[in-house]
C-alpha cells in the first residue's frame, strides 16, 4: 500500500501546478492592464486639458504643444506594444488566460474612474450650491 502513496501525492502536485501558470497569467494580464489604462488615460486627459485650454494665442504654438504630447507622451506608443503583442499571441493557447487579467484590468480601473467622476461632480455641485 505505500507504495501507491507517492504516486497519488505526484498527482496531487501536477494538479496543483496547472493551476499556477493560468493564475500566473492572469496577474501578468492585470497588471498590463494596470499600466495600459494609467498611461493612456494619462495620455487622454493630457491632451483633453491641451484642447480645452485657450491661453494660447498663437496657433502655432497650440499645434506644437499638441503634436508634442500626441507623439512623445508614451500613451500612444504603448497602445501600439500592446496592440502587436495581442496580435501575436491571440493564437497561443495561453493568451486566454492574459487577456482576462487584461480585460479585467481594463474594466475595473473603467468602473472606479467614472465613480470617482461622479463623486467629484455631486461633490462639486453641492460646494457651488
Amino acid at each position: 500500500m505505500p507504495l501507491c502513496w507517492p504516486a497519488a501525492q505526484h498527482n496531487v502536485r501536477q494538479h496543483s501546478m496547472e493551476l499556477i501558470l493560468p493564475m500566473a497569467l492572469v496577474v501578468a494580464g492585470f497588471l498590463t492592464g494596470t499600466l495600459v489604462f494609467s498611461r493612456v488615460g494619462q495620455w487622454v486627459a493630457t491632451l483633453y486639458e491641451l484642447l480645452k485650454d485657450r491661453t494660447e494665442v498663437r496657433a502655432s504654438s497650440r499645434t506644437g504643444n499638441l503634436l508634442s504630447a500626441l507623439l512623445l507622451s508614451s500613451g500612444p506608443w504603448i497602445l501600439i506594444v500592446t496592440g502587436v503583442f495581442a496580435y501575436y499571441a491571440i493564437s497561443k493557447p495561453w493568451a486566454v488566460w492574459l487577456f482576462a487579467g487584461f480585460c479585467g484590468a481594463i474594466a475595473v480601473f473603467c468602473v472606479l474612474s467614472i465613480h470617482l467622476a461622479r463623486k467629484a461632480a455631486s461633490a462639486r455641485r453641492q460646494n457651488a450650491a
